[in-house]
């Protein structure tokens, strides 16, 4: 029985493949072999306009890329507009829970002036500008560089230890490195924070003079105690969340009547320009950080229509209704911080 079926599939293939070759012959009109010489004249024949596909791929890729980017940025725009003023009213809530600000007399426990603060602070400054990395890291570090300070002078356990916790190994003074350092280290736990690999306590050692005063093991025990002392407190809520909220309505608004793109994107660069100048100083830091941004807009506003040489009516009334929007949901709205900032700027731009 088994014999008889096999018979059977054998004559089917036989069948089968003649009909194959019988569909082929009345396809191409010859034998199938004339027909692949033919497929393969055709292919080589200089005359036959041929097309390469990568480039049209690649262009394919691109646009999808630049509409699935613009596709994003519209929806997120949408998303953030319908609830921004949620969202503002959520932060400022939260603004100054279990915030310490840094004080003079915290640093003068360190033996540090406020001078030596800010050279550590402008390293990094510098540091970030010329590798262009986000500046939410730049806020970020500094706010956990000022915690850490304030909460290991708290520490009862180190009130003989903050008086030579900057002090040189090999020299009765302050070292300017171990401050930088220390800063640098709290943005190498920001950096993991935001799970962005941009420097490792090797290369950390590579600064001048660092391996005079640590040892990796010392270096990672530091980073290990900042964790301890900040509970890897970030703050998703500073300075730089306020400029961002603000600017985003500010922006908008503009664009409904003016697309002056120049006068927009000048005074966003002087906006986050003096934000990050104005964090380096201890006397304004008390200031709440609503309060700071709103006053750095106002300055950096006027400050741009006089760069620009505009005055535009137009423009005025519209930045004149936001802000006052933005003072009336303001509950701890501060006139005196306000003109304490705006004369901080005056100030700063007068040097």
């Amino acid at each position: 029985m088994t014999k008889y079926f096999s018979k059977i599939r054998a004559k089917e293939k036989i069948i089968n493949k003649r009909r194959k070759k019988r569909l082929r012959n009345r396809f191409f009109g010859r034998k199938a072999k004339d027909a692949k010489a033919l497929l393969k004249t055709l292919e080589n024949n200089d005359t036959q306009k041929k097309i390469d596909d990568r480039p049209l791929i690649k262009l394919n890729i691109d646009l999808i890329k630049k509409n699935l980017k613009e596709y994003t940025f519209e929806l997120t725009n949408r998303h953030f507009e319908n609830y921004s003023e949620k969202f503002l009213v959520n932060i400022l809530s939260q603004e100054n829970v279990n915030k310490k600000p840094i004080t003079e007399e915290i640093v003068k426990k360190y033996n540090l002036t406020k001078e030596d603060r800010k050279v550590a602070i402008r390293f990094l400054f510098n540091f970030i500008m010329h590798h262009k990395i986000n500046i939410k890291c730049y806020f970020s570090s500094i706010y956990m560089f000022d915690l850490f300070l304030v909460n290991y002078s708290e520490d009862s356990l180190n009130q003989g230890n903050c008086q030579i916790f900057f002090k040189s190994k090999n020299k009765n003074e302050i070292s300017e490195i171990k401050i930088i350092i220390i800063l640098l280290c709290c943005f190498y736990i920001v950096a993991k924070f935001y799970n962005t690999k941009l420097v490792s306590i090797d290369q950390l050692l590579l600064l001048e003079n660092a391996k005079n005063e640590y040892t990796f093991d010392e270096m990672n025990d530091l980073i290990n105690d900042i964790i301890m002392y900040t509970e890897a407190d970030i703050c998703d809520i500073n300075l730089y969340v306020f400029i961002e909220l603000y600017l985003f309505g500010i922006r908008k608004r503009i664009k409904q009547i003016s697309n002056d793109e120049v006068f927009i994107e000048q005074f966003e660069k002087s906006t986050i320009n003096f934000s990050m100048k104005i964090v380096q100083d201890i006397s304004v830091l008390p200031v709440s950080d609503s309060i700071k941004a709103l006053a750095i807009t106002l300055f950096s506003f006027e400050f741009t229509k006089h760069s620009l040489d505009t005055n535009n009516e137009k423009l005025n009334d519209c930045f004149k209704k936001w802000r006052e929007n933005l003072i009336h949901s303001l509950k701890n709205y501060d006139i005196n911080g306000v003109l304490k900032v705006i004369n901080w700027l005056n100030s700063y731009m007068s040097k």
